[in-house]
């Protein structure tokens, strides 16, 4: 072996810090890649390990952001619309002292809150939803009367 064949060699040769770095940015890469894909694929799913159902559902809590499933929602319900278990890992619930509320959904890109109200006294208030780069936002201002007896929130979810 000649002086040209060894310099040759160590011209190709990587000295070992290149090494880890590389190694280290390929296993971020290889780990990275798969997270990303599924947060995409299923925001709510990834988050909550929760899938929302098709179609219509509710969810009814209280004023203290609680999930009461044995009320009946204010305003009536559309035909073919389900309470269902487990849709309150769809949503993000802000219930402050001043007996505003503020609910989030969660559910993915192919959900949207259809509808909203809340029970103040004898009146039943519509909520105001928002919708901010493709998540929706409902919200109550502070009631006349106490505090909201309860809140109910549709959701209406389109599958693939």
């Amino acid at each position: 072996m000649g002086r040209s064949d060894r310099s040759d060699a160590a011209d190709r040769s990587i000295d070992r810090r290149a090494l880890i770095r590389r190694a280290a940015a390929t296993g971020a890469l290889v780990w990275t890649a798969p997270v990303v894909i599924d947060s995409l694929a299923s925001p709510a799913a990834a988050a909550t390990g929760f899938t929302p159902p098709c179609g219509c559902s509710f969810l009814v809590f209280n004023s203290n952001c609680a999930i009461n499933g044995n009320q009946t929602p204010c305003n009536s319900i559309p035909p073919g619309c389900v309470p269902t278990a487990g849709l309150d890992a769809c949503f993000q619930q802000s219930c402050p002292a001043d007996g505003s509320i503020t609910v989030t959904s969660t559910c993915g890109p192919n959900c949207e809150i259809s509808n909203a109200t809340a029970k103040d006294g004898d009146d039943c208030v519509q909520g105001t939803i928002t919708n901010t780069n493709g998540v929706d936002t409902v919200t109550w201002p502070p009631p006349l009367h106490g505090n909201y007896a309860q809140i109910t929130v549709f959701l209406n979810c389109v599958c693939p």
